[in-house]
């Protein structure tokens, strides 16, 4: 399934209904949460960074659900570094920690980033179960790096490095709400 939007802030919403009303037709209601926080995330990114039209699409195998979200822009994302008081830069860390894998991928125009869903760990409870985890605790990591998540193409699961001592705390709260 394909959906296309403008490069406005309304489109997040928008994209976040499309997905839902997506996920809700292939009975796919364990991750609708997840998968709406995450596709609202990138295309916010997209509105802010690209600042293009953009596609989202939707698809699914047996085992997992690919939501990605295209744009004109060839530029890969990259995560900054943010104090743990910001409010903003924390879409990019959500996907890491969420997703079972994201990748970006170059397109003929842009580029297309990409995050997969585990259906099946979904019903017992897994990542697609917001309901149950009122909040996420994210490391922000003050070491500068690129932040890039690798190769074109590739997936990443970028955990980050270091020690707890070396990453402040920054808290995300997650309603159950769309």
């Amino acid at each position: 399934m394909r959906a296309d939007f403008p490069a406005e802030p309304a489109s997040a919403g928008r994209a976040r209904r499309f997905v839902d009303a997506t996920l809700r037709a292939w009975e796919c209601n364990g991750i609708v949460d997840v998968a709406s926080l995450l596709v609202s995330e990138l295309v916010a990114n997209s509105v802010l960074h690209a600042g293009t039209p953009m596609a989202v699409v939707v698809s699914r195998t047996a085992r997992r659900l690919r939501i990605e979200v295209q744009d004109g822009d060839a530029r890969q994302p990259a995560r900054k570094h943010y104090s743990s008081m910001a409010t903003t830069g924390r879409g990019l860390m959500l996907v890491e920690r969420l997703a079972a894998e994201w990748g970006v991928r170059p397109l003929p125009a842009g580029k297309g980033v990409w995050f997969e869903l585990d259906q099946t760990s979904a019903e017992g409870g897994g990542a697609g179960d917001l309901a149950g985890r009122a909040a996420f605790d994210f490391d922000v990591d003050p070491v500068e790096d690129s932040g890039a998540p690798g190769p074109a193409g590739t997936g990443n699961r970028g955990r980050g490095g270091g020690g707890p001592a070396a990453r402040p705390r920054a808290w995300v709260l997650v309603g159950a709400g769309r």
